[in-house]
This record gives structure tokens, C-alpha cells and sequence, in this order.
């Protein structure tokens, strides 16, 4: 709240906000407890696009805001933010912007923790696996040991076959990359992939 009072203060005051600021702004929202903390960080970057829209195409979102808002939406406890993060990265490369493995990450980090009924964690999962799956097939990716992690705490979402699947496919990937042994990936397997 008190970032958003400054950034409303130096409207006031004639001193333009940039976006580093607005997305500085944005980022305040994911240690937010507000239940709607995703909704007003998406509401700023709607600003920033209207304002670039009139003209002012300094503020349009960049590769930082978006990464910020899917920090923010990756934190929140919305039982649809597979599907919102996976919307908000395909309007990230609408906007032409190269996402980085960590927005990759940040998809795959909404895909975790779903509190969902069993349909949104079935589509956190789907929206995880394709994710992980892009990542691979890039070649300008590399995955690391954050992006193995978050894809076995998504599968945590699911039971049965699908998720032995994903689990033993990743966990080869890893090994191919010589992460298997990490205590990491040993612990999150235990945790969420049992």
C-alpha cells in the first residue's frame, strides 16, 4: 500500500513515473497478504498499456514488469493461477518480449501450490507439463535446478500414472545435467512426488 501511496504522490506532483518504477511498484505486491494483491499489480500494468496506447511508450510493460507480475501471481493463493500465468506470458510474447528461463520458472512456480478443486490442480499440472516441455524444446533455454524443482512440486498437483511419467521424465532430464543428486531435487521428490 505504501508504495502504491508513492506512486500516486509523485503523479500528483508532476514527477513521472517511469517503468522501473511502475514495475518496482508491482513487484511490492507479492510479499502483499491482500487477497487481491494479484489483481491490483495487474491493474498498474493495464495502466502502463493505456498510457503507452495515448502516446507514452516509455511506459510501456517490459520484460521486468511481466516478470514482476508473475511473481506476484506465482505467490497468491488464487486457485486459477496456473491459467492466469500462462494468459500473461503469452501476452508477455505478444508484446515481443524474449521471456528468460526465470519467467519460465515463475509459470511453473503459479503451477505449484494450487488450492484448488481437483480440475484447476489437473490444469496447473497441464499448464507445468507444456511449460517444461518449451523449455526443452528451446534452444535458447537451459533449465536449472529452480525450473526441476518447481515442475516436481507441480506434480504434486496430480496422482497416478501422468505423474509417474512426468516425475521419471524429469528426473532423467535432471540427471542428464548431472542435478540428480542434488539434495534439492532428492528432497522436493520426496515431498511431492510420492
Amino acid at each position: 500500500e505504501k508504495a502504491m501511496e508513492y506512486l500516486n504522490f509523485m503523479k500528483q506532483v508532476e514527477c513521472k513515473p517511469n517503468v522501473f518504477t511502475y514495475s518496482a511498484v508491482i513487484s511490492t505486491w507479492q510479499s502483499s497478504k491482500e487477497p487481491d494483491a494479484f489483481n491490483k499489480a495487474y491493474a498498474l500494468m493495464m495502466e502502463m498499456r493505456e498510457l503507452a496506447k495515448r502516446g507514452d511508450n516509455e511506459l510501456a510493460p517490459n520484460a521486468r514488469t511481466y516478470g514482476a507480475l508473475l511473481k506476484v501471481l506465482a505467490s497468491s493463493r488464487l486457485s486459477d493461477k496456473a491459467e492466469k500465468a500462462e494468459k500473461i506470458f503469452q501476452e508477455m510474447i505478444g508484446d515481443s518480449l524474449e521471456p528468460s528461463i526465470h519467467d519460465y520458472n515463475d509459470v511453473l512456480h503459479a503451477c505449484t501450490f494450487v488450492h484448488g478443486n481437483d480440475e484447476q490442480r489437473a490444469n496447473a499440472f497441464r499448464v507445468a507439463v507444456e511449460t517444461f516441455d518449451k523449455i526443452h524444446k528451446s534452444k535458447h533455454l537451459q533449465p536449472n535446478l529452480l525450473t526441476y524443482t518447481r515442475f516436481l512440486q507441480a506434480c504434486g498437483n496430480v496422482k497416478g500414472d501422468e505423474k509417474s511419467s512426468a516425475v521419471e521424465e524429469a528426473y532423467q532430464r535432471c540427471c542428464d545435467q548431472g542435478l540428480g543428486d542434488h539434495t534439492r531435487i532428492k528432497r522436493t521428490i520426496e515431498k511431492f512426488c510420492r
